[in-house]
Order: C-alpha cells, then structure tokens, then sequence
C-alpha cells in the first residue's frame, strides 16, 4: 500500500487516523467516478431521459464523452494546497470555486477547455461543484486565490490531460454543443451525484485504494462500474432478457385480469391517472403495467409510493409475491428493497445502521449479497434500487430543495413512479408532487396515479401541471356538472393537450351503503357501546377515529366497558388498537392479527377493532359494520371501502347491507371557533388533520338524516359534490347567511391555501433555473416531509406490550417539538405493561396503546 505521498503527486481519500498513511491517489478516484457515469451513459435509458430533456432524439456520442470529463473534473478542487496539506478547515467545493477569481489560473488549469461546449463555463462548473448536494457560489467566489499555487495549478491541469487522453471526443471541435437547458443540467447534475455516490465507495468489491502494482486504472474501473451496475440493478439488461413478448397478466397475479387493468397496462404516458373503488385491484394493475414497460425497455425500475410508512409495510408483501412471479428464477430476481427511513430492509431483513454511513445486515449475507442490497442502504440511494417500496416524502425529495433531490430525481427517471392512494391531499403535498412529475413527464418518466376518490381539480392539475410553460396550454378546471359527468371507473391521460378519460370494468364490488349519522363523536364510552352492541349480534365491527387521541379513548372505553371480551381485538392476548404509532415489529403483528380476524379470509364470530387511518390504507380488511368519524368525502369513501369489501354468502343477521354509522357533532360551534383562532378544531374537524371545515360541512350535508349509496356508481357524484373547490365556496357562501363565521372559515382555508403554494413555490427545485442558482433549504423542508423523525434505538431492548423485544423506535418530530438533534434514550423504565422511557424533557410510554407522551 502507498504509504507516503510523494512530490507532485495528490491524494483524494486517506484511511482514518488510526492509519493515516494510507491514501488513494486523486487521479484514480476521478477515473473511479468519470468511469460510473460513462457506465450509466452507456444504459439505453439513461441516454433516452437526458436526450428528451435536451430536445434531442438523436444522443451524440460526443457527449458522453464530454460529461464524462465533467465527471472526471468533479473533484479537481482537492488539488488545492489547503486541502492537500491537510489544514483545519480545509475543503474542495469553495476551493475550487475560487479559481474563478483568477482568470490566468483559471486557463493554466486547463479548465478553459468547456469553451465552445454550448454552456458558459460557470454553469458547467456549479454542476461539477454541486456533486455534494449544493453548488457553491459561483457568482462570487470567495477569496482563496493563494490555495491555488503553481503545484496545484499543475495537478489541475494533469487531471485535465488526463481526461481529454482517455475521452479524446470530448475535445472535437465538430462535437454538437450542450442545450442551454436549465431542466437537462439539473438531470446530469443527479447523473454526476450518483456518479460520485458509487465510484466513492472503497470496499474491495467497488473500488478499492489504488497500490503500485496496480496496472492503468481506467480498464479496471471499467470492469468494476459494469460488474457493480449488473449486481446493484442500475443495469437490467440480463434481467429484461427473460421477456421475448409483451407479459400476461399472470406474469404478476394468480387472477384472471380486467378490462381496466388490462387497460392500465396499455394506457400512453407519461401520465395516467386510474381511479377505481377500493378492492377493485389497483395493485396488480400497477404491476402489470410495470411489467409490461420493463419488457419493452421504457422503464428499469419500480417506484412504489405510498401516503404512509404503514401502508408501505402492508403494499410491500404483495409486491414481493408479484415479483417473484415475473422472475422465477431466484439468482437473477431483484430485490424489493423496504424504502423507509429507520426502517429499511431487503430479503425479508431488516439493516442496522452502526454509525455515519457504515451499516450491518443481521444475517451476515456475503458480497454478492449485500452488493443487490446496495439502495436500500441509504436513503438517498432508495430510489436507484430496480424495485422498492416507500413513501411518497421519499419520491418528494427529488422535487425539493434538499441536498442530492437531482438525484433522487435523476434515478426516479428511469423508474415506473406509482403514486398510491392520491385523494384530496393538502395544496402543500399536491404542489410537490405536481413539481415532481413536471421534471419527470419532461424526461419521458412514467407515471401511474392511483386513487378510488380523486377530484377533478387535482386530476386537472396533476395530469397538465408538466406541461404549463412548456406549450401553450390553458389549464382549465371543469365546473361541477361537467366533473359529476367523468365516468368512473375511469383511466385518464393527455393527448394533444388535453385530458382523455375512458372507462373500463373493473372487479371491485358494486354495494348499497345505508348511511346514518350519529352525534356521540365526542362520547368515546357511547361509541364503545355501540361497537360492543353489534359485536354482540355477531358482526365483525370497524371503528375509524380521525385522531389518535380518540382511537386510544375509544380503546380504553373498550376494555373498561367490557374488559376480557373475546370480541375484542387483541393481539398474542392482548386487547389494543391500531394506528401509527407503534414499533414496526408491533405495527406487523397487528396488521397480520387485523387480517387474520377480519380479513377476505376471515373466522366467524364478532370483532371490534378501533384505529385510525391506518386501517384504511393497503390491509385487506373486511367489516360487517363501520362506525367512522365524519371526514371529508373522499376519505369517508375510502373507508367505505373496507365495509362489506368481499362478496360473503353469509354475514350475521342484521349486517347482510352494508351500514356505515358517520359520528358527527351536534354543530359545527368548536371548530368554527377554533378555526377563527387558528387552532384546529376538535376530532380533526379543521386544523391539522382535515383542514378544511367547508369539506366536511359539504360531507355532513351528503350524508343528512340518514343517505343511501350504491358505490361505485355515485363515487364521481360524491367526491365532486362534496370536494369540488366550486362547490365548497358555494357552501360556504350558504351557511354564511346563518353564521358569519363560515365566511371566515372560508378565508382561512383561502389564506392557508395561498401561504401553502408561497410554502411550495419556496421549497421546490425550479427545474427552469440554472444549476448555479440553486439553494438547499433543507431545515423545513426535511421537517415537513419526515425527515427529522427519530429513529430511536434501545441499547438493551426492552419487551414490548405483546411479549416482542423492542430494539427500535419512530418518534415523529411533532412530539418533540421538532427538537430532534442528539437525542438518545435515557431512563428507560420496563413495566408489566410495556416501558417508559425519556427524550430531552418529554418523557413518553410505549404500552398496548402504542407511543403516548406522559404529561410533567
């Protein structure tokens, strides 16, 4: 091994301090890097995404030369003498920005040589600089003139020659120029920044530290980014082999396929919208169509985007059985890498981080192994994986102003992006993913959208939203009438401009839903008796609560109403609920004791089983009766969905229609009050959770005195009615003229709604402006999608409420009032029923009622 670093020669990497000497030469690891990205230039793909975004179908080899010199140059600042020798503080990125500030040292190091490529020089070299996350300022350089002296000058330049010998193209003075296209160098900035990412790494299996009796490295590192491409996934050559014609249906499910999965399948892009009622087989759609693009070579991987960490988890086993169908051969299959922060896995095993970015396997698998686990150890490395399954902050992260979000974007490109469960999502989420599918409509991505309740304004916005200022389209959104009358099932595009709807038959249960509503929102014990009531008539019951809150009150009253009751849903003997806030190792056990008792293969015997969203989100789960909170119509929708979910021959007497009991308040008076104070209103009704108090008003006036539906048929009807942003002003205008403070309900969704889209226009990437002008924004941004929730770890693990050993713990930021950084668990207290444990200065319990903050 190299041990010392000799004159006129530069290092990139060195070992820790424990062997200082050992170093890795900086010529090597550009060539280690510029050798990846010519690797991911060479994926078919690849050159199709960038190309589009470059107005060019035609991909000139010349470019690939010259991008891969851009790589090769990526990391030309450590040739500073600060950097070199080692001093405090000593960095590379505004280092090498510093050059800029000297014209002649600028042209000695060879770096003129970007004149004549299409592109000012400074643009091309905040690409370079962003490879980190985030360009310096490369309109005003900061004052580090002396760093660069004549060796340094000289180490530069050797780079420079380097590259231009091994890629001579890039030098051709007939080469065609770059675009000068903001959207194409965002791309190729995520390009280089997963270029980096992987020519980076230094384990003996990637790209080890260069030693003398090393031959020329660019052979090496050739062979090494092919091998690494193939077992990683980024490259699905051998894999798409297996496909001579277009798959069956049976290549991802054992049913007969319908028509509107049929259609799904060969609907143009690059957006779809399928919307279908819960049950009808959504899932296998969207994986009939990625098999179907992946046989044809329009896409290489699967993005699989959920509302929720739960209904990851849930979506995750289904799409594992799917994929093995589609490869049988269990050597070449990919993984389904489990997408989530904290609790990432592949293969059925979950990872344990062990510091930084070193993390271990539980069952010590061997290099090949761990080399098909690569994505799923980083999560900014999720979206490269060919098949994986997370939420959709994951995916929204490639559209913001965080660090690395072009390459997220950049890897989401090549993907099939399946966005489930899109319903009347808040401005703030909808305007992400409207700017997300905008840079991936424009690179050629496919896009499936799937929802059971999607109005016609975020349809209109989601679909046309890529193509505003890129021609000269009209955004129009359909009155009410016009809305009411889409057909539904339905699968939308655009074509010409315009939206296409076509309807198609589907295999989901049409049912008629008596609807009744009941004024005991606020009385957990009534609602409990209620539930207890129909159990004892033998049905299976579902109580959805909007807020954890309730779902635990309602729990309680439960088991204090009717403690040891077999009809109450327990798990390994334990009575409890179900909600987010659980360990995932509990959150498993209570999704298969949920499916066991009340799933399409279900026992007899009565059941009541409380919770909140989770349970209306990917479990299969099959209730006699439902009693919900009222909740804006797409959502009360969706809930109806696990109501009467399967065809029975048999349901207990009383319970063979379907039922669903809407909890409701006496008035509106709360919310409305606390609503003109800026606080959310109680069970969720305005404020945080359903913010806006004119869609639930609108739900409560469909539902009346009572309501009978048949779903799907009024589905459109329903959701337009109640969710159509036309409609809600006009209710809000009605009850007005009895309570003035509708008006002011009325503003206060309109201001959060303008505050919201200021929100997103500061948070998202801006495709159309230039790589050197963008910013990280990371604090808020990362807040808001998730990122600064504790994944807590326990040193000794204590047992859980249902015998389980916890080792770790998600503890959103909201409860810890986003004071997040250097957290650990302390006092951590086991009892009969589960354990306490402290944060800072909150002290929380982890019991069968899942996570509870303990008041002080």
């Amino acid at each position: 091994m190299r041990c010392d670093v000799p004159p006129g020669e530069f290092w990139a990497k060195r070992k820790p301090r424990a062997q200082p000497t050992d170093w890795h030469p900086l010529a090597e690891h550009c060539i280690d890097v510029a050798a990846c990205c010519e690797a991911l230039l060479g994926l078919p793909a690849v050159r199709v995404k960038l190309g589009r975004l470059a107005g060019t179908v035609d991909w000139p080899e010349a470019w690939t030369a010259r991008l891969t010199v851009l790589a090769m140059l990526h990391d030309f600042g450590k040739a500073n003498a600060g950097f070199q020798e080692q001093r405090p503080h000593a960095g590379h990125i505004k280092q090498a920005a510093a050059i800029l500030r000297d014209p002649n040292k600028f042209a000695a190091a060879g770096l003129d040589i970007f004149a004549g490529w299409g592109v000012d020089a400074r643009e091309l070299l905040a690409v370079m600089l962003a490879h980190h996350g985030e360009p310096p300022d490369i309109g005003n350089p900061p004052q580090m003139e002396a760093l660069w002296t004549a060796a340094a000058i000289a180490g530069v330049g050797a780079l420079v020659n380097t590259a231009l010998s091994e890629w001579p193209e890039a030098a051709s003075e007939f080469a065609p120029p770059f675009p000068d296209c903001p959207r194409f160098w965002h791309a190729v900035l995520g390009l280089l920044q997963l270029s980096d990412w992987i020519g980076s790494d230094d384990r003996s299996d990637a790209f080890p530290y260069a030693i003398e009796t090393d031959g020329p490295r660019l052979p090496s590192a050739r062979e090494r980014a092919a091998s690494l491409f193939r077992t990683t996934g980024l490259d699905v050559t051998a894999l798409r082999q297996r496909f001579s014609d277009a798959p069956e249906f049976s290549a991802v499910s054992g049913y007969e396929a319908f028509a509107i999965q049929r259609a799904a399948a060969e609907a143009p892009g690059p957006i779809v919208v399928l919307e279908a009622e819960t049950g009808s087989g959504k899932t296998e759609a969207a994986l009939y169509r990625f098999a179907r693009l992946f046989a044809a070579g329009k896409v290489d991987s699967l993005y699989f985007a959920l509302p929720t960490r739960a209904a990851a988890t849930q979506i995750h086993r289904r799409v594992e059985s799917a994929i093995k169908l589609m490869f049988p051969d269990p050597g070449p299959r990919p993984i389904v890498v489990r997408a989530l922060p904290g609790d990432a896995g592949a293969d059925g095993v979950t990872l344990r981080s062990i510091g930084g970015f070193e993390v271990e396997w539980p069952d010590d698998p061997g290099e090949l192994a761990r080399r098909k686990r690569w994505a799923a150890e980083q999560p900014k490395r999720y979206l490269a994986a060919t098949i994986a399954i997370g939420t959709i902050d994951q995916a929204l992260l490639g559209a913001v102003k965080v660090k690395h979000a072009q390459m997220r974007s950049f890897c989401l490109m090549c993907s099939l992006l399946v966005v489930d469960e899109v319903h009347a999502s808040d401005t703030y989420m909808e305007g992400l993913l409207a700017n997300l599918l905008a840079q991936h409509a424009r690179a050629g991505g496919e896009a499936l959208l799937l929802s059971a309740t999607l109005g016609s304004a975020s349809r209109t916005q989601l679909l046309l939203g890529h193509l505003m200022g890129h021609r000269k389209i009209k955004q129009r959104r359909p009155g009410v009438a016009e809305a009411r009358a889409v057909p539904y099932p339905a699968l939308s595009w655009i074509a010409g401009g315009a939206i296409v709807t076509g309807t198609h038959a589907s295999r989901g249960c049409n049912k008629r839903v008596t609807v009744e509503p009941a004024t005991i929102i606020g009385q957990p014990e009534d609602v409990a008796r209620r539930a207890l009531a129909a159990a004892a008539a033998g049905a299976k019951v579902l109580v959805l609560r909007n807020t954890v809150k309730d779902a635990v009150a309602t729990a309680k009253a439960l088991h204090e109403l009717a403690p040891g009751h077999p009809a109450l849903f327990a798990v390994n003997g334990v009575p409890t609920l179900h909600h987010s806030r659980f360990a995932r190792v509990d959150r498993l056990r209570l999704d298969e004791a949920a499916e066991a008792r009340i799933g399409k293969v279900r026992p007899d015997g009565p059941l009541v089983l409380a919770g909140t969203q989770t349970l209306e989100q990917s479990l299969d789960i099959d209730a006699d009766l439902l009693i919900s909170d009222l909740a804006p119509m797409d959502v009360l929708l969706q809930r109806i969905g696990r109501l009467h979910r399967h065809s029975r021959d048999k349901r207990p007497a009383g319970f063979q229609q379907a039922r669903a009991v809407i909890l409701a308040p006496d008035t509106f008076e709360a919310s409305l009050s606390a609503v003109a104070r800026g606080f959310s209103g109680p069970h969720g009704l305005g404020g945080f959770v359903y913010a806006d108090l004119r869609a639930i008003a609108a739900a409560r006036q469909a539902i009346g005195e009572g309501a009978v539906w048949d779903i799907p048929d009024m589905n459109r009807a329903l959701v337009e009615d109640a969710t159509h942003p036309d409609a809600l002003e006009a209710l809000a205008e009605e009850l007005a003229k009895c309570d003035p403070r509708w008006t002011k309900a009325q503003y206060v969704k309109e201001g959060k709604d303008i505050s919201q889209k200021q929100s997103v226009q500061n948070a998202i990437v801006e495709w159309d402006t230039c790589v050197s002008d963008f910013r990280v924004a990371e604090d808020k941004i990362g807040t808001r999608l998730g990122q600064r929730d504790i994944d807590v770890e326990f040193n000794s693990a204590p047992n859980g409420p249902f015998g389980t050993a916890i080792e770790r713990l998600v503890i959103p930021a909201f409860l810890l009032n986003g004071e997040t950084a250097n957290l650990l668990p302390a006092n951590v207290e086991q009892n009969t029923d589960g354990f306490s444990f402290q944060m800072g200065e909150t002290v929380f319990l982890y019991d069968r009622y899942g996570l509870q903050m303990i008041p002080t």
